[in-house]
C-alpha cells in the first residue's frame, strides 16, 4: 500500500509507503525513484510508517506503479524492469497529460510482453499518475 496526500495550495505531497514500490519523480526530464519505504502493510503488527514530504514544481510528475508494471516479462522471461520504465517516464513525461503517460508506460509494458499472449500478466499493472500544471 502507498499513501500520498497532496496539498494544493503548497504543492506539497506527503507520501509514506507499507510496501508499494517506490513512485518515480520526473523533473526536467529526468525519472528517478523517490526515497520512501516502509513494511508491508499487516506483516508486523507494531510497525510505524514515516512521511517524505516532496515540495513539487510545476511540470513536475509523480507516477505510482504496481509491481506488475516492472515485473511484467517477455517471451525470453526479461523483466520490463526500473530502467525500461525511467527512460519511458524521462520521455513521456515533458509535455504529456496524466491519462497519456499512464497509457504511454502501459504500452510500453504491453510492447515488451509481445509473444507472451498465451499466457496472463502474472501480476496487476495499476498507475497513478499526478502531475503539476501550475
Amino acid at each position: 500500500m502507498a499513501f500520498g496526500v497532496f496539498d494544493p495550495a503548497t504543492s506539497e505531497l506527503s507520501l509514506a509507503s507499507a510496501g508499494f514500490p517506490a513512485p518515480f519523480l520526473v523533473r526536467n526530464g529526468k525519472a528517478g525513484p523517490v526515497d520512501v519505504a516502509g513494511v508491508p502493510l499487516g506483516l508486523l503488527p507494531d510497525s510505524t510508517y514515516e512521511a517524505v514530504c516532496l515540495r513539487l514544481q510545476p511540470g513536475d510528475t509523480v507516477v505510482f506503479c504496481s509491481d506488475g508494471v516492472c515485473e511484467q516479462t517477455n517471451a525470453t522471461e526479461e523483466e520490463f524492469g526500473t530502467d525500461r520504465l525511467v527512460g519511458r517516464l524521462a520521455a513521456s513525461c515533458e509535455s504529456a497529460a496524466a491519462a497519456e503517460i499512464a497509457s504511454e508506460v502501459l504500452k510500453a509494458v504491453t510492447e515488451h510482453a509481445a509473444g507472451t499472449a498465451s499466457r496472463p500478466p502474472g501480476d496487476d499493472r495499476t498507475i497513478v499518475v499526478l502531475r503539476v500544471t501550475a
